[in-house]
């Protein structure tokens, strides 16, 4: 019960992020004027995805399953 319910979580934080950054993106108006050549803006996009990367999985970062009911692990 407890996994399918932490799954259920998983599955609604997984929904719930794209939906929120796309409702703020809509709202939001940034503009940046880059003088710079290609290679400077592929490594700019490049860490941007890693920062993007390493904060979700850090939100939905697993935990190992607790044990058993009567067991005396810790």
């Amino acid at each position: 019960m407890k996994r399918t319910m932490k799954r259920n979580k998983q599955i609604a934080l997984a929904l719930a992020l794209p939906i929120a950054f796309g409702l703020v993106w809509s709202r939001l108006r940034i503009y940046v004027w880059l003088h710079a050549s290609f290679w400077p803006v592929v490594l700019l996009l490049l860490g941007l995805a890693l920062a993007l990367y390493v904060g979700i999985s850090a939100l939905m970062e697993q935990r190992p399953p607790d044990p058993p009911p009567g067991t005396d692990e810790q």
